[in-house]
């Protein structure tokens, strides 16, 4: 299961193509809710989320065939298909047989340890920098939003007229139907928006 989950083949193109769409479709959304701030928002951290998770969750569930498509066991067709098929076996078990010896000699020569070498390609290094950046991204979103929370606990309601009567003539101007809160905090320095 690990190699097919970090596998280039399957895990990083998985990666980029559905993650590719779901951003796509929140931008899309996002420009079709440009008037309402608060829904591009939600639909925004939900199409994060999702470029996420639905990556990890459709490598899961294809390889513990969970889907409703499950794969059909191959059956070969010709004689050829079968030589060919015992002569991979046949590679496949020579090389687990060595990497067997291999380590087997290495618990009889304690002195000696034997290193295996990885070759990390620029695919793998790529979706590696991909994975990090996405993953302070998320973390500083979720930081900011509890941050942001706690501001909004701490707050106390504002008592002035003139600035009610600004913000009561700014929504009847855009046509807002909800009614505004206004708070003060001494941790905000300027004026701010929470949705």
């Amino acid at each position: 299961m690990i190699r097919e989950l970090f596998s280039e083949n399957a895990f990083l193109w998985t990666c980029i193509w559905q993650s590719t769409a779901y951003m796509a479709a929140g931008l899309a959304s996002s420009l079709v809710l440009r008037r309402r701030p608060a829904r591009v928002h939600q639909a925004l951290l939900l199409t994060m989320i999702a470029a996420v998770a639905v990556p990890i969750m459709s490598t899961l569930v294809k390889h513990y065939e969970l889907g409703m498509f499950v794969a059909e066991p191959i059956q070969l067709q010709s004689e050829n298909e079968l030589a060919k098929f015992q002569y991979e076996t046949s590679l496949t078990t020579a090389a687990e047989d060595v990497e067997d010896k291999a380590s087997l000699a290495a618990q009889d020569l304690p002195g000696i340890v034997a290193v295996k070498k990885t070759r990390i390609t620029w695919w793998m290094a790529v979706y590696w920098a991909w994975m990090a950046a996405s993953l302070i991204l998320a973390a500083r979103l979720v930081v900011t939003f509890v941050l942001g929370v706690r501001l909004l606990g701490r707050a106390l309601p504002l008592d002035c007229n003139e600035i009610s009567e600004a913000v009561h003539i700014a929504t009847a101007k855009l046509g807002l139907a909800k009614d505004l809160s206004i708070y003060s905090s001494n941790g905000v320095r300027s004026p701010v928006i929470w949705c």
